[in-house]
């Protein structure tokens, strides 16, 4: 899908920013500073710096492998 996609990395840049940010500690007020893999953050529909940061990466290598 993202192969003939001029516009695929802001597209996912796009996809990646909507979902909300919600700080680890407010989301999980007893325990240690987190992160979720990509599926947990997207099942979760939230998450902090790490959370974006790790999705956006994974979408940008799937975009450069394809």
């Amino acid at each position: 899908r993202f192969k003939n996609d001029p516009y695929a990395i802001e597209r996912a840049a796009r996809f990646v920013s909507m979902v909300p940010f919600v700080d680890d500690l407010t989301m999980f007020k007893n325990l240690p500073d987190m992160y979720s893999t990509s599926q947990e953050f997207l099942d979760l529909g939230a998450g902090d710096y790490e959370e974006h940061a790790i999705l956006l990466a994974n979408y940008f290598q799937y975009i450069d492998d394809q």
